[in-house]
């Protein structure tokens, strides 16, 4: 037995019930996986009104965390017993344990601690994806980066920089942000990201695309 946060039905956060749950003994290639940090993600909300469909119900929301192997099932080849490891889907990470399949883990390097894992595993997937598979990004390329001041947006400054991109990043926010980018010559140049009220950001954005000529566009990710 363990214990999680429990949705029995969809609804505000009334619907979210701290209960004792029941944690079957892993089969095949499933894992148990004991949590030691878990991630808040704007998804969750997505899940808990039931804007997304619930794979099960009930539900223990939650769609990233990280923490310890803790038994694993006798087909299990990719992650043993001791293992520290980070995952981002399926839901169910709301839980102290949890079962999840051997393909949904990534083993963690020593130097990375739990709750860095938990915070950073699905936004860092998230720009890998943008910045190296859907649009793959090089040096001396300009890239534009909408709702920039969240995570997504800071890794994403970061990977930019390795990769040698010249960015323009963009976020309208009560008060100014920077972020460091690792610079291809292992330097930290800030860059300064500007409150733009409504009207200018639509007014900078169009004319950093015409700018950008026939560079590849793409929505706001938070």
């Amino acid at each position: 037995m363990t214990r999680a946060i429990v949705m029995h039905q969809p609804g505000d956060t009334s619907v979210l019930r701290y209960e004792t749950v029941d944690v079957p003994a892993p089969q095949g290639t499933e894992v148990r996986v004991r949590n030691h940090a878990i991630g808040i993600n704007f998804i969750d909300t997505y899940y808990r009104t039931a804007l997304y469909p619930w794979p099960t119900t009930p539900l223990i929301p939650g769609s990233e965390a990280a923490g310890e192997v803790v038994a694993v099932g006798d087909a299990v080849s990719l992650v043993k017993v001791g293992d520290r490891v980070t995952y981002t889907t399926p839901v169910g990470a709301y839980a102290e344990e949890r079962i999840i399949d051997q393909r949904h883990l990534a083993v963690l390097p020593a130097d990375i601690a739990y709750d860095t894992a938990a915070a950073v595993t699905l936004k860092g997937l998230t720009v890998q994806y943008l910045l190296r598979q859907t649009f793959r990004v090089e040096a001396g390329q300009t890239i534009l980066f909408h709702a920039a001041a969240g995570g997504v947006g800071l890794l994403a400054g970061a990977m930019g920089g390795v990769a040698g991109c010249d960015g323009h990043w963009h976020s309208r926010v009560r008060r100014r942000w920077r972020w460091q980018g690792v610079h291809p010559r292992d330097q930290l140049p800030q860059r300064e990201l500007r409150q733009a009220r409504q009207r200018d950001h639509r007014r900078r954005r169009r004319r950093c695309r015409l700018r950008l000529g026939g560079a590849r566009h793409l929505p706001s990710v938070r």
